[in-house]
């Protein structure tokens, strides 16, 4: 693996959702580290998705919580303005805990 700056810090990382795009970009930049008009650059890939929206009571001050908890026709249409748009882990559709697969990449992609 070609170094970047000193302590490999580069300027750009490029992040594809999928191998197939890494593999057209790794091509197309001649490898997965390098220079591009004076910028060193590193690349990663993901699998699909890594981050999903929270729960609509996480995304809102307290004392909204209960409101957002519920699907209630009495509560709709929603105010946007209420949510913080806070991002987690996607979560493991079976377990509702967030996916080792999703958590591992995360961890890799920061290495890089």
């Amino acid at each position: 693996m070609q170094k970047g700056k000193a302590n490999n810090v580069y300027d750009y990382l490029i992040l594809t959702e999928k191998k197939t795009e890494y593999d057209a970009f790794v091509a197309a930049l001649g490898g997965e580290t390098g220079n591009f008009n004076g910028h060193t650059f590193i690349q990663a890939h993901s699998q699909g998705h890594l981050l999903e929206l929270d729960e609509p009571e996480n995304m809102v001050m307290p004392a909204l919580k209960e409101k957002y908890r519920v699907w209630d026709l009495k509560n709709l249409p929603w105010d946007l303005n209420d949510f913080n748009w806070h991002k987690v882990i996607k979560k493991d559709h079976k377990t509702r805990k967030p996916a080792v697969y999703a958590a591992n990449l995360l961890k890799n992609i920061k290495k890089s």
